[in-house]
């Protein structure tokens, strides 16, 4: 997507033919700062992305990490329930459980942040870039593959088979417990770039206000 001020303002003066200048004038400007807008939200989809994707991306690697401790202290505690060792294991567990559901959680909200912006804003045409899409698509899937499989070779294991709170919760438990953390980062989105097409007519001072709240 690129802005077209061009043709945008050629468009509208074609239509308003006729009418006052200073009318036309007013609407040009709107729709060129529309435009600018959607550009803007456009950008602030994908930057997202980009800003967080360095921090989940390495979420995975500990997720990863702390299920291959798991899986190595297993033998260890196959027929212990009590004591220092046992007390380790549910920790490394209840470990496991936070960071994967943090860290995937975080992935979701920003994907369905994205897709929030786009049906509002776009008609439902696709805002992010194939890099972006793909990215997301690629650590929504590995999270959703790693949490399955804790929970096959460790949550259902005899030791924590009857303790539900060490489960993985699922991307659609996850999902159905975002509601509003995607409605958060949607209107962040939107101020944020409310704020940058402000900044771009200048008007500095109500851009900050806009997203003072975010500080």
């Amino acid at each position: 997507m690129a802005p077209q001020p061009e043709l945008v303002e050629s468009g509208v003066r074609a239509a308003r033919k006729g009418e006052p200048r200073s009318d036309v004038d007013h609407a040009v400007f709107a729709a060129k700062r529309d435009l600018a807008f959607l550009f803007k939200l456009a950008l602030a989809c994908n930057n997202l992305w980009f800003e967080r994707e360095r921090a989940v991306t390495l979420g995975y690697v500990l997720v990863v990490e702390k299920l291959s401790r798991l899986l190595e202290w297993e033998p260890r505690i196959a027929k212990v329930r009590k004591g220092p060792d046992w007390e380790k294991y549910l920790r490394l567990a209840a470990a496991f459980v936070d960071h994967a559901g943090r860290f995937h959680g975080e992935v979701l909200v920003v994907d369905a942040a994205i897709r929030a912006v786009s049906v509002r804003y776009f008609g439902g045409a696709a805002v992010r870039w194939p890099e972006t899409a793909a990215a997301i698509a690629r650590l929504l899937k590995d999270y959703a593959l790693v949490g399955e499989f804790y929970n096959d070779q460790v949550a259902e294991a005899p030791p924590l088979r009857k303790r539900p709170q060490y489960r993985a919760a699922t991307a659609e438990a996850l999902y159905a417990g975002s509601a509003e953390a995607v409605a958060t980062m949607t209107a962040y989105l939107v101020d944020r770039a409310r704020a940058e097409t402000l900044r771009l007519v200048g008007e500095d001072n109500p851009a900050a206000d806009l997203m003072a709240k975010y500080l």
